[in-house]
């Protein structure tokens, strides 16, 4: 902006008046220059702030990122730790079960015989069983034909096995 100066009409001090306006731009120009500087000076101090806050926002994030990855990485860790010993549990008792269960049970025929699980089987028990569920089975004394041919069956097969 362009500094308006005093009219002088003297000759000397119109020469004054001119020196003294150039240097009055000068400064101004200085002044200006000064100004734009520091403002630039403050605007690149602002955005080296901003991107010195984002990357420390983006640090932090990231930080919180791999936090919650590491939980849930724990966390499946522990669950899987613990259905591993679940299932381990479940088929110790399933196999204590099944050793159990067979321990007391003795073959198919037995059953069909009506001997009780887990009594000493000898060919003579196995007969004298026989006999009776023959009795109770026969259909002419009020069983099913499908019953008596069960026993018939067992008897067939414990006489093999005893044999």
């Amino acid at each position: 902006m362009p500094f308006a100066a005093p009219v002088f009409f003297v000759a000397a001090g119109a020469v004054a008046a001119a020196d003294w306006m150039a240097a009055e731009e000068k400064r101004f120009s200085e002044a200006e220059e000064d100004v734009d500087r520091q403002a630039s000076a403050k605007v690149k101090d602002l955005k080296a702030k901003a991107k010195a806050a984002k990357a420390k926002a983006a640090a932090t994030k990231a930080k919180a990122k791999a936090a919650r990855e590491e939980m849930a990485r724990e966390e499946a860790a522990r669950d899987a730790a613990a259905r591993a010993r679940a299932r381990q549990a479940w088929e110790a008792a399933q196999a204590r079960a099944a050793a159990e269960a067979k321990k007391y049970q003795g073959p198919a025929w037995a059953e069909a015989l009506g001997i009780p699980s887990g009594t000493q089987l000898t060919l003579e028990l196995v007969q004298r069983h026989y006999r009776q569920a023959v009795m109770r089975t026969h259909p002419d004394r009020g069983g099913s034909p499908a019953a008596f041919h069960m026993v018939q069956s067992a008897w067939e097969t414990a006489k093999q096995e005893l044999a």
